[in-house]
């Protein structure tokens, strides 16, 4: 039973929540503005270091992120489920983040020396070196992450698009500028990327006007993360495992290639992040399902009409921006790319299935679901790449996609969310909610109803 006396700052001041509030339409726009920001550097980036050293690049910035989601992923979790059920107080769940942020420092040291003198030894000593710093961020992704949990669980879109876009805008346009000025090299886009993700860390302090406070329930949110680490590391191995192990068995140059090809088919998990950030707020109702499960079903249909829709989009323009944009030595990324965008269209609703396990108070389930995932993402990795490459890559990493969300579809049978495959209402819906997102559309149809 929830304490009456806790209560967050949104409760006690409804007035600023609503206004700190976005709507999916808008966070789903400003995460397609810094994508598009992303993706108008990235051609200029790629060409000032070379496919050697886009590879490079992202061989050291994906141990990072595989850092949290092997040793710290859990606890941000935990700290997004207790808060929508409102037992502790986002003050108590803060200082239970903190705590297990500190147990992580020695555990980060010995991942970063493996990773920096074991895994990517081959590798250039910078290389190796930001790896290290990059992973050795882990401590302060965990609480900025339970910070942006905490936000989350209240539904408050708009300090989360706000923080969430900052980093990689920064990272963007200053690599752009020195490439511009021929001023970029592999070793200052490393050291870039890693000060902007430290100070991106300590923003979130920023948006959430909460400090640390009362009793810490270490043994809940402990517990809860236990339990939930292996569903996100596998969710995460999912998603990132694929350029991790190619590090490993091919070139830094077709590495880079494949970068290429992910950055591409991740554009509509973009919308889907968008859509399962806001959805957590508008289905949870503190019971232990989904409180609003038709609601949950039609968000669903909606996200994979609108992936579909962005996948389509990229696949037909993809021959002709590829090379056009990143250069004819890039036109080894087209092929992956068009083998990742059917698994893109379930990664893009994977995280909001992930969301609904979570409500229904199922870190378990959710967790069997993403080992499947994983098990078939390192299968088949290990036995296709070293002969078939980076398409291979593409090939197991979309069927990894599909399966997991096949699975956590099947774990969720019992929650009623209805009729799953998208009918002409989903897509007229999907139609009416992109055009809000047309200003000259929008003001054309508020005058046309605009009384005389």
């Amino acid at each position: 039973m929830t304490d009456p006396s806790i209560e967050s700052d949104a409760a006690r001041d409804p007035a600023r929540s609503a206004s700190r509030r976005g709507r999916v339409a808008h966070l789903a726009g400003s995460m397609y503005v810094v994508t598009a920001v992303t993706l108008v550097s990235s051609p200029v980036v790629a060409r000032a270091i070379g496919p050697e050293g886009r590879g490079e690049y992202a061989a050291a910035y994906v141990w990072g992120l595989i850092a949290f989601a092997l040793l710290g992923s859990g606890v941000p979790t935990a700290v997004l489920h207790l808060a929508g059920k409102k037992e502790y107080s986002e003050a108590q769940l803060l200082g239970a983040s903190i705590r297990f942020g500190l147990l992580l420092l020695l555990p980060t040291i010995a991942l970063g020396a493996v990773v920096a003198l074991v895994v990517l030894g081959d590798l250039q000593d910078g290389t190796r070196l930001a790896a290290f710093a990059l992973i050795m961020l882990l401590p302060l992704r965990v609480v900025a992450q339970s910070q942006r949990s905490l936000l989350m669980a209240r539904g408050e879109l708009r300090p989360m698009t706000i923080v969430g876009v900052l980093p990689a805008l920064l990272v963007a346009l200053t690599a752009t500028t020195l490439a511009v000025f021929d001023a970029l090299t592999l070793d200052r886009y490393l050291v870039l990327t890693f000060v902007i993700e430290a100070a991106a860390s300590m923003v979130w302090w920023l948006a959430l006007p909460v400090r640390p406070a009362g009793p810490v329930p270490a043994r809940p949110v402990f517990a809860f993360g236990i339990r939930s680490q292996l569903g996100y590391a596998s969710e995460f191995s999912a998603r990132r495992l694929d350029q991790a192990v190619l590090a490993a068995v091919v070139l830094p140059a077709q590495l880079g290639f494949y970068a290429v090809a992910a950055t591409l088919a991740t554009l509509p998990a973009v919308l889907g992040n968008a859509v399962s950030s806001r959805a957590y707020g508008t289905v949870e109702d503190g019971s232990a399902g989904l409180g609003r499960p038709g609601v949950a079903g039609r968000i669903f249909r909606e996200l994979v009409v609108a992936s579909g829709i962005t996948a389509v989009g990229i696949a037909v323009v993809a021959p002709v921006v590829v090379p056009l944009l990143w250069g004819e030595p890039f036109e080894a990324s087209i092929e992956p790319l068009l083998l990742l965008l059917p698994g893109s269209i379930a990664l893009a609703v994977m995280g909001l299935c992930r969301n609904y396990l979570i409500i229904s108070n199922r870190p378990t389930a959710m967790s069997a679901a993403q080992l499947l995932g994983a098990v078939i993402t390192v299968v088949g990795l290990i036995v296709l790449a070293p002969t078939w490459g980076i398409q291979a890559a593409a090939v197991v990493s979309s069927a990894s996609y599909i399966a997991i969300v096949a699975a956590m579809l099947y774990l969720l049978r019992d929650q009623e969310l209805g009729r799953l495959w998208p009918g002409t209402g989903d897509i007229r819906s999907v139609y009416r909610h992109g055009i809000r997102l047309v200003p000259f559309v929008r003001r054309r149809r508020s005058a046309e109803v605009r009384p005389r």
